[in-house]
């Protein structure tokens, strides 16, 4: 398996480890928000947002680090205080412009000067409802498919995307994907997944060739839509301890 380093010289090498994958988990969490301000330090059910995504990857052996790359200052104490690396990431990389991808770029640049890591754990903190359990599964399924890309995290909607309509410049209603579409029948329609934002996995290498997450050759890991809210306004924060109460109910 090949790891990712840094050299004198400050360029990629190539290192040869064993079989034993090895991640590094970021956590993107800016302290710029519309929907909630401060979003990521918001309480949910006694505990600020980023804490469940910091909480998920803990214990997890193959996980080096989880690293928060924030240009906040709060954010990145709170960080520390659950026991992930804070990365101050620069102000050019905190615009509502800002890609991921350039985020996931600068992070990796900056902790490989410091560890070897093969391979990326995306947790986006605006997904609570996601369970340590369902990073390890995803670990697994992404680690038995030795062919793919990367690994993203779906759902199944309720609402079957095919089944929507544009609006034409003559101000009618048309089917977006086909003109039959919106009149058919569900089960005649294609499964549709779409990502909740809660885990992707890929490699370093895969990554680094197009500065990209890969957009081909990806496997699912599928989850609940139920557990694939993504916190946004008020209102989703109110579902989402609802929900966590629900789960606490049960396992309990």
């Amino acid at each position: 398996m090949m790891l990712y380093s840094f050299g004198s010289i400050g360029t990629f090498k190539l290192r040869i480890r064993g079989v034993f994958l090895t991640y590094l988990a970021i956590i993107p969490a800016r302290g710029g928000s519309k929907g909630i301000p401060q979003k990521n330090l918001v309480n949910l059910k006694g505990n600020p947002l980023l804490y469940y995504a910091i909480k998920v990857a803990e214990g997890i052996q193959s996980i080096k680090e989880v690293t928060v790359s924030s240009d906040d200052d709060k954010i990145l104490s709170v960080a520390t205080q659950y026991g992930a690396f804070p990365l101050k990431r620069p102000i050019e990389l905190s615009l509502d412009s800002t890609l991921t991808s350039e985020v996931i770029h600068h992070t990796i640049v900056q902790r490989a000067r410091e560890l070897d890591f093969q391979h990326i754990i995306l947790l986006q903190p605006t997904s609570p409802l996601r369970t340590k359990n369902d990073v390890e599964e995803a670990i697994k399924i992404y680690e038995a498919d030795t062919s793919c890309d990367a690994l993203i995290s779906v759902y199944k909607p309720s609402e079957h995307p095919f089944k929507g309509f544009v609006l034409t410049p003559q101000n009618k209603l048309e089917g977006y994907f086909s003109l039959k579409a919106p009149f058919s029948r569900r089960q005649d329609l294609p499964e549709i997944y779409m990502p909740n934002g809660a885990i992707y996995i890929f490699s370093v290498e895969k990554f680094m060739k197009e500065k990209i997450i890969p957009q081909t050759n990806i496997i699912p890991y599928i989850m609940p839509a139920e557990k694939s809210i993504d916190i946004d306004t008020f209102s989703d924060l109110e579902i989402a301890e609802v929900m966590m109460r629900k789960y606490d109910e049960t396992r309990n």
